[in-house]
C-alpha cells in the first residue's frame, strides 16, 4: 500500500471514528418522536415491551428526528442497549425487514450474541453498504473480539475488500493497532 493510499486509509478511520462517538451520544436525543415500543426497549420494561408486541406494534417503525440524521427502529434501539431480550423478540416476529442493514450497526456493537440472532434469522455476514463497507470491516474497527469471531464462525470473508481503496478487515484491524483481532483474522484465512 503507497503511502497516499495509507494516509486516506487513516484520514477516513479518523472522520468514521470521531462520526460513531458522536452519534453513539447523539442516537437517544429525540425520544420525543419515538414509537412506545422504542420507549419500552430504551426503558427496559420487557412487560411493556413484550405486550406491545402481542398487540402487534409495528416493529418497523421509522423514528425520524428534526435536528439528527439518524433514522432509528425498535430493532436500533435494542441493539445500541445490547437488550437480547428485545432483538430475540423482534426477531422472532418475523416482520423486521433488511435484516441485513443491522449488521453493520449490531457489528459496532461488543454484543455477539445480537450479531448471532440476525445470522440465525437469515442476515448475511458478507453483505455490504454501497460504499463496500461491511459488518467485518465495523466489527475489526469498533466491535469486540467476540462480535469479530462470531462473524467469522460464521462464514464472513475475511478477505473481502472495498473495490474504491482496496481496504480489508485486517488492514483496519492493523490500523487500530488490535493485534488479537490481527492474528484472529489471519487464522481464519486474511491474506495479508
Amino acid at each position: 500500500m503507497n503511502l497516499m493510499t495509507r494516509i486516506l486509509c487513516v484520514f477516513f478511520l479518523i472522520i468514521l471514528g470521531s462520526c460513531i462517538r458522536q452519534d453513539k451520544e447523539k442516537w437517544d436525543d429525540e425520544k420525543e418522536y419515538w414509537s412506545p415500543l422504542m420507549h419500552a426497549v430504551y426503558d427496559n420494561d420487557t412487560e411493556e415491551f413484550i405486550d406491545l408486541i402481542d398487540k402487534n406494534a409495528d416493529v418497523n417503525f421509522i423514528s425520524k428526528g428534526e435536528n439528527t440524521n439518524w433514522e432509528l427502529t425498535a430493532l436500533d434501539v435494542s441493539l445500541f442497549m445490547n437488550n437480547d431480550i428485545a432483538v430475540e423478540k423482534l426477531l422472532a416476529t418475523g416482520k423486521v425487514k433488511n435484516l441485513n442493514n443491522y449488521m453493520i450497526r449490531a457489528a459496532s456493537e461488543s454484543n455477539a450474541r445480537s450479531i448471532q440472532l440476525l445470522i440465525d434469522r437469515g442476515a448475511d455476514p458478507n453483505k455490504s453498504l454501497e460504499n463496500g463497507y461491511n459488518a467485518l470491516m465495523s466489527a475489526s474497527s469498533f466491535g469486540s473480539f467476540e462480535v469479530l469471531e462470531c462473524l467469522l464462525k460464521n462464514n464472513a470473508n475475511p478477505n473481502f475488500s472495498r473495490k474504491i481503496d482496496k481496504m480489508t478487515a485486517l488492514k483496519l484491524a492493523e490500523m487500530k493497532g488490535n493485534m488479537a483481532k490481527v492474528e484472529l483474522l489471519l487464522k481464519y484465512g486474511a491474506k495479508k
